[in-house]
């Protein structure tokens, strides 16, 4: 490949194919700027004589190969969306008549685009949710949307990454508030512009949906709220999780905390009241990074914080931390 300096109307090298191919290749461009006529030159060169070859079969393009010659051209200031540019090529091949090629087209698109997550309801009765997202763009045409949450004030971080979708199902916590916010993206591959505050936020009312511990929800997949749980550092389907439920614990302390983890998720997502274990999630999380079994000692240190982590989910998910919802 040749890549010629920028910024430069006339360009040319010798290039030498040897020892693959025993020739030289003479390689001329020019920019007419008067005309935007750009043509290039590739000579076959004899490296004996330094002269074209006279043989056709010894070109350094073979009967039936390809070329390609790659540019790149800025348009003019000022000019408004839908302008469109064409360009075409003529080839020649020696003395041969000129070949056109196809003409190409390309349509400038200068619009910012613009969307939002649709206006929420200041309180969710429930912690699952239809979120739905629109927007506009004069030009290409949205191509997709990326939708970013924040959780009780935090960082906002990806719900949803370059989806064509406009509405999506979002599970959250009772108790908890929420803001959202959406970027689009054109088929010009335009992003809209960062945003500094949400387009809308909303509450979970807490609800005094009682906790069910990790046997009820290992013997009822039908009742999940959600069919997807991020524990630790990575996201598992409802089947995955399952397995984790089904994997006998023989004194893996992982293993008694996952179990316990999965299940408080659960019922938060059901919409129990996550008072009681906000502490407790984050730490567990960070225990499992990674996929357990991770096959820990209980009576070790890390151990020791995953026995008393599980003591307190199972407290919860056994209702005994909810009013009223103590067996």
């Amino acid at each position: 490949m040749i890549s010629p300096p920028p910024l430069q109307t006339n360009f040319s090298t010798t290039v030498d194919l040897r020892p693959a191919n025993n020739l030289l290749v003479a390689v001329s461009g020019n920019l007419d700027n008067s005309t935007g006529l750009v043509t290039w030159k590739f000579v076959s060169l004899d490296p004996a004589t330094g002269q074209p070859t006279t043989d056709p079969t010894l070109g350094f393009l073979p009967p039936g190969g390809e070329g390609n010659v790659v540019f790149t051209v800025m348009p003019e200031q000022g000019l408004p969306t839908g302008t469109q540019i064409r360009n075409q090529a003529s080839i020649v091949f020696d003395v041969n008549a000129p070949i056109a090629t196809p003409t190409w087209l390309n349509t400038l698109d200068y619009t910012k685009l613009m969307s939002q997550v649709l206006p929420l309801a200041a309180i969710q009765p429930s912690p699952t949710f239809q979120l739905q997202w629109s927007g506009m763009d004069e030009g290409s045409g949205i191509l997709d949307y990326s939708i970013f949450v924040s959780q009780d004030g935090g960082p906002f971080t990806a719900f949803l990454l370059n989806t064509t979708a406009t509405a999506a199902m979002f599970a959250g916590q009772g108790g908890s508030t929420y803001a959202f916010y959406s970027l689009a993206r054109d088929q010009a591959g335009n992003q809209e512009e960062a945003k500094t505050t949400p387009d809308t936020t909303t509450r979970v009312a807490v609800t005094n949906v009682c906790p069910q511990g990790q046997g009820f929800w290992k013997n009822r997949p039908a009742a999940w709220p959600v069919t997807s749980l991020t524990v630790g550092s990575a996201t598992y389907t409802q089947a995955d999780l399952l397995t984790i439920l089904g994997t006998p614990m023989r004194g893996d302390a992982s293993l008694i905390l996952a179990d316990q983890l999965i299940a408080a998720k659960l019922n938060l997502a059901r919409g129990s009241n996550p008072t009681p274990i906000r502490a407790t999630i984050p730490d567990a999380d960070g225990l499992l990074i990674g996929q357990p079994p991770f096959n820990v000692d209980p009576a070790s240190a890390t151990g020791q914080r995953m026995v008393d982590d599980s003591r307190v989910l199972d407290a919860y998910n056994n209702g005994e931390l909810t009013p009223n919802c103590a067996p």
